[in-house]
């Protein structure tokens, strides 16, 4: 009973403490020494590299993770109960490498290069067709369209110079047509009066179909 009026007030605690963050107007609660600022943006930085999904448009290597789900009932493989503390000499010990792990990190080195060779590169192009195809559809829906639409329209080029019909076939079953029509008539536009570029200042970018705010 005691420890579990304990873990209440615990709770409450930490959700005044939350509450009080969420509606202050005191400056104070943004004042962060340069070490304090370092260390969150380190967490932050290796928190997103951990668990950030690998998604083509991004450059990333197979395999492709477009779905969050589950994503919070993941167990914490850095729970302090479960995992002890190394003492520092265990890191200065020369290590023995037999051959079966060395064979190990050869292979996946290997499968890694291979990866990166499938890597998608990143384009502008190439983020103008993701963010169009991303608009009112699931990441995890886009991922096989992307890769089959790159291969067959990789540049802003081959995309103007695709029939119609060819542009309808691969957008089958993505839904909203009307996107592949604007992307489509908006590559043609990008050949005909930027020389296949897309414009950098907004209101260029504005005057090509599909693009809006």
């Amino acid at each position: 009973m005691a420890k579990s009026n304990e873990r209440n007030e615990k709770i409450n605690d930490d959700y005044k403490s939350l509450k009080e963050w969420m509606c202050h107007d005191d400056a104070s609660y943004h004042k962060f020494t340069d070490e304090e600022a370092s260390e969150i943006q380190t967490a932050l930085v290796g928190w997103y590299r951990k668990s950030r999904r690998k998604l083509p448009w991004r450059g990333d290597a197979p395999p492709y993770n477009g779905s969050t789900a589950g994503f919070s009932q993941m167990k914490n493989t850095d729970d302090s109960k479960t995992k002890k503390q190394k003492k520092i000499s265990k890191y200065f010990v020369k290590k023995e490498v037999t051959n079966g792990i060395k064979e190990e990190a050869e292979k996946k080195l290997v499968e890694n290069e291979c990866n990166m060779s499938m890597a998608q590169e990143v384009t502008p192009y190439g983020v103008w067709v993701s963010e169009i195809m991303l608009q009112q559809t699931r990441v995890e829906a886009v991922i096989p369209y992307y890769l089959k639409w790159m291969k067959s329209f990789p540049t802003v080029f081959a995309l103007a110079e695709a029939s119609e019909d060819e542009v309808n076939a691969h957008w089958a079953g993505l839904g909203f047509y009307r996107r592949a029509r604007m992307l489509h008539s908006g590559a043609k536009t990008v050949v005909k009066c930027y020389n296949g570029e897309l414009p950098s200042s907004v209101p260029e970018l504005m005057k090509i179909n599909g693009i809006g705010r």
